[in-house]
């Protein structure tokens, strides 16, 4: 006949007798709060624009980027931009590659218009404007540039970028590799 004592479970850690395996040893003292589990996620999200009466592409950056900074576990991110007749923006649909926990990272749109009107004489030519926006952002890595034609010619770029938190627990090395259906999505941010 078993005593009680040999019916319960022990701690590995410690060796105490412990009334249940699934609970925590009240003998051992706790060395600080156990590491959270990482859990991958990916999802789409589609933001649409009003393009007839009131077409302000300025507003609808700002209520994408709005959105974007409450995302806080992102760590890559995909973009379509949708068009209508004429070269307006009628939508833009994410694809939103992220982990349960903060990544420190902050995914944001700039638009630039490089020429003002459909038939516009003073076009910024796209290579000159991205390498204006990389100097004055030095802080920022431009993740894509879309850029938009109107009348056979680039009238605009939208593009994405993110800030990375300086904090080295927030690093690209130490979130390393996260599996999305078995693709690795890595932390290199390279287009």
């Amino acid at each position: 006949m078993e005593s009680e004592d040999d019916s319960n479970d022990y701690c590995p850690t410690c060796g105490n007798a412990v009334s249940s395996p699934d609970e925590a040893c009240p003998y051992c003292p706790l060395t600080g709060d156990p590491e959270p589990e990482v859990i991958p996620y990916e999802y789409f999200k589609t933001f649409k624009n009003r393009t007839s009466f009131r077409y302000r592409p300025d507003e609808f950056v700002v209520t994408i980027n709005d959105w974007l900074l409450h995302e806080t576990g992102l760590i890559n991110l995909g973009v379509v931009i949708h068009r209508v007749q004429g070269g307006l923006i009628s939508g833009v649909t994410l694809s939103c590659y992220g982990i349960n926990l903060s990544t420190q990272r902050l995914f944001q749109f700039q638009r630039i218009v490089l020429a003002e009107g459909t038939f516009s004489q003073k076009a910024t030519p796209l290579g000159e404007a991205l390498n204006e926006w990389k100097e004055r952002n030095p802080d920022k890595k431009m993740l894509r540039f879309v850029p938009l034609t109107l009348a056979a010619m680039v009238s605009e770029v939208w593009i994405l970028f993110v800030s990375v938190s300086p904090d080295p627990a927030f690093s690209e090395d130490a979130v390393g590799l996260i599996r999305f259906d078995g693709q690795v999505a890595s932390v290199d941010y390279a287009a």
